[in-house]
């Protein structure tokens, strides 16, 4: 296969590619390229743009009966951000609220906001987080 080129991009986890009897190994956080016999290894963040398309061929997170926590998880996982809780308190009402409905149609950006905004919590959302705080009464 001369003159051919595979990359791939590792958000998660670890890949191993056998080429000719050779293993090479991608960790989270790495695009590998090999070609012409070569590995070339670059930096990737999870929340990197290059990651867009696999947020738009996600399916929908399915919110009817599970808890704000479980939904913020998802998202996390899809936008390639940490959820961080700004209180104990805050992380408690995650695990406690029950959602109803639907965010069909919406990204996982746009779900975090609407789904949050039905709820006593405040998303805050960066490059590398969704941090969540309790809404002062």
């Amino acid at each position: 296969m001369a003159g051919s080129v595979l990359t791939v991009g590792v958000r998660e986890g670890l890949v191993a590619i056998e080429t000719s009897g050779q293993q090479t190994l991608g960790r989270a956080g790495q695009v590998v390229t090999l070609q012409n016999g070569q590995v070339t290894r670059t930096g990737l963040a999870a929340n990197a743009e290059a990651w867009n398309w696999a947020s738009s061929i996600a399916p929908p997170f399915a919110i009817e009966g599970r808890t704000v926590h479980e939904f913020l998880t998802w998202a996390g996982r899809e936008t390639g951000r940490q959820v961080v809780y700004s209180s104990p308190e805050a992380a408690q009402r995650a695990r406690a609220i029950v959602l109803r409905g639907s965010m069909e149609g919406l990204t996982p950006d746009e779900a975090v906001s609407a789904v949050l905004s039905t709820t006593a919590l405040q998303p805050a959302v960066d490059d590398g987080h969704i941090r969540v705080e309790a809404a002062q009464p």
